[in-house]
């Protein structure tokens, strides 16, 4: 082969490597969704990519010359990622060396065989049972904003632990801490995978059946004053 050959990974390797993280993300601080329909209703849609965890060709990040190409091309050297996240570790291969993309991998493989057999994702099935509106304001790799629409605090914080556990699998919860409103704000700080930290902001409309939603500019003044924070 040329000295500008690239040792890709077969069709049959990439389709393998997306479904056994089924389809999302292999980045702990990401775990995207990389795949869904098209508008026609025949055709879906894809945002992932098989990345190599160490070079496809000389040059490229973490290339490793001591590998055979067949080695190269293996669904061992894949892994599985939107297309964001697969530009970013070859922007930055110091950061996003081989032994921490294999971490990446490993992980992502074991957290998707535990929710084979789910009948529906936690957070999901919760919002559906009662009847909650959640809309997800902000997401970063130091925090997320989420809005939540409900009139009870139970129901509020069933819906909290049920979305952190869907988003962020095996993580933990390290401190909790509430605001009063409007809007009340829950906050906590839970321990990833990766051993990184990452704060949740819940941002709740109304505690008390009958009472009025906040004002849009209390509330988005709330939204404010959180996002300063970690600028």
């Amino acid at each position: 082969m040329g000295p500008t050959s690239r040792d890709d990974f077969p069709e049959p390797t990439k389709r393998a490597i997306a479904a056994r993280v089924g389809y999302r993300c292999s980045n702990p601080d990401c775990c995207a969704q990389t795949s869904g329909p098209q508008a026609d209703s025949a055709r879906s849609l894809n945002v992932g990519a098989a990345a190599h965890i160490t070079a496809a060709a000389p040059g490229g990040a973490r290339y490793d010359a001591a590998l055979k190409p067949e080695q190269r091309s293996h669904i061992l050297n894949a892994i599985w990622l939107c297309q964001n996240c697969a530009k970013l570790i070859d922007n930055d291969p110091s950061r996003y060396t081989a032994a921490l993309l294999g971490e990446w991998k490993a992980r992502a493989e074991l957290q998707a065989l535990q929710r084979i057999g789910k009948a529906a994702a936690v957070a999901e099935r919760t919002a559906q049972i009662l009847g909650l509106g959640l809309t997800e304001l902000v997401r970063s790799e130091r925090y997320d904003i989420v809005k939540l629409d409900v009139s009870n605090h139970a129901l509020a914080m069933g819906a909290e632990y049920a979305w952190m556990e869907q988003m962020y699998p095996g993580s933990k919860r390290l401190l909790h801490a509430g605001s009063l409103g409007p809007p009340h704000i829950d906050m906590f700080r839970i321990s990833l995978l990766n051993g990184k930290s990452k704060e949740i902001h819940f941002a709740i409309s109304s505690f008390l059946p009958g009472d009025p939603s906040p004002k849009a500019s209390s509330f988005n003044e709330a939204i404010q004053e959180i996002i300063s924070r970690y600028a």
